[in-house]
């Protein structure tokens, strides 16, 4: 069936910083319609009605084409219906320029990449519940305030204008808030409305299915200040989540922007690989919240491959706590040290170095490349110089198993003192002192 691309008779003007997920969710609310469908008529899914598959790379990129009916849909411009998707935010936010394959020859378009980078959330969003239920005004009251589109960045953890701490999980079922995988693993669809196929339900309303109960949605209101309490915004954080905020501002330029972000996103990763010993320039709550990240990383770890890696849950130590605090915790104490001037900066990482991971660990993920590239030169060359890559010792190394107290293996003792003492075998006693 032919997708209808003539303008629709009703709908809704997208809000400011309001997410495409948000906005038809919006929408079907108020034409009494699934999202999913909602999605269909704008173009974003297949020929069929019953399609109910959007990928969640469209949160990331609409290319020009689809842009320009769905704005010719809606009634908007194609400039709005961009804002709907990160894609504006490229030149101010490095994970939303990775999000995307650009062009590499003419002809050739922008595509959304199936797996969104480290401080991207693809598979849920942090929500502040003030914010969701609206201004007071008349379509806000019928249809609910706005799923923001920065609460799909890692670095928004805090709502400045409410002073509280964004939530990112529901308090009904505790799944993260606005699920949009297809299954619970790795390898399933990353869809961009969980449950499209359900209408009903408020814009508000978790859409998570209960574990163990497919055919029964969780449709907890989130919307409700007064039934999930909120932890009070410390004003460092407030402060600092101020100063990201305007980062994606145009009063700031984008390259400064860019660079700014980048420098943090390679500290991150240092303060979380070398966790604990920048634990006390945090309270023991903010403190607690990043060990409970780390843990559950851990527990990922054994079975960790870079193709079956889930999202927003990666094992990298580039990948930020999901819950508020953790998140703002970690950002914090990285706000923190690239603060000083670059001599103290550069004791701070020298006193990190002996903590520090060897910088070939699958764990660093893209970080150092992500630090030539896109840092500053200025902390590229304080971050280098401190956390310098340590030489590789060529010799042949002996297992740690190999020595103890009682047991020496003796192939081993002779290949060790042969090869570093110049001692032959037969000068080898077959029994040694302890000492």
């Amino acid at each position: 069936m032919a997708v209808p691309d003539h303008r629709m008779a009703r709908c809704l003007v997208p809000l400011p910083d309001e997410s495409l997920p948000g906005f038809a969710l919006r929408l079907g609310h108020r034409l009494h319609l699934p999202p999913g469908h909602i999605l269909w008529r704008l173009g974003l899914l297949g020929a069929q009605t019953t399609a109910t598959i959007a990928p969640s790379g469209r949160l990331f990129f609409i290319d020009p084409v689809r842009r320009e009916r769905l704005a010719r849909i809606i009634g908007t411009t194609a400039q709005t219906v961009d804002q709907l998707t990160l894609h504006p935010l490229a030149r101010r936010f490095p994970p939303a320029a990775h999000a995307v394959s650009w062009p590499r020859g003419p002809g050739e378009l922008p595509k959304p990449r199936q797996i969104a980078p480290p401080w991207i959330l693809s598979s849920f969003s942090r929500y502040c519940p003030h914010c969701l239920a609206g201004d007071g005004s008349a379509v806000q009251e019928r249809h609910g305030g706005p799923w923001r589109r920065r609460w799909r960045l890692a670095t928004s953890f805090a709502c400045v204008r409410h002073r509280v701490l964004l939530k990112h999980e529901c308090p009904g079922c505790h799944q993260p808030s606005g699920l949009a995988a297809n299954g619970s693993g790795p390898g399933h669809h990353l869809l961009l409305i969980g449950n499209p196929g359900l209408e009903g339900l408020h814009p508000a309303a978790c859409r998570n299915t209960q574990a163990g109960q497919r055919a029964v949605t969780c449709g907890y209101r989130l919307d409700k200040p007064a039934d999930a309490p909120l932890g009070t915004l410390p004003q460092n954080l407030a402060e600092l989540q101020f100063r990201l905020d305007r980062l994606l501002d145009d009063e700031t330029a984008p390259e400064d922007a860019f660079a700014t972000f980048a420098d943090l996103q390679t500290i991150t990763a240092v303060v979380l690989a070398t966790w604990p010993a920048t634990a006390d320039m945090v309270p023991f709550e903010q403190g607690a919240a990043v060990d409970e990240h780390l843990a559950a990383q851990e527990k990922r770890l054994p079975g960790f491959t870079v193709q079956s890696a889930p999202r927003d849950e990666g094992v990298f130590w580039t990948y930020l706590p999901r819950a508020s605090i953790g998140a703002g915790a970690v950002l914090s104490i990285a706000d923190r040290l690239l603060s000083l001037p670059d001599g103290e900066l550069m004791q701070e990482l020298g006193r990190l170095a002996p903590r520090c991971p060897e910088r070939d660990g699958k764990r660093w993920g893209a970080t150092w490349k992500l630090l030539e590239r896109e840092a500053t030169l200025v902390r590229r060359a304080v971050v280098q110089q401190a956390l310098r890559k340590r030489p590789v010792d060529r010799r042949r190394r002996i297992p740690s198993t190999a020595w103890s107290r009682r047991q020496v293996i003796p192939s081993l003792l002779a290949l060790k003192i042969e090869g570093c003492q110049g001692f032959a075998s037969e000068n080898i006693p077959q029994e040694l002192p302890d000492q």
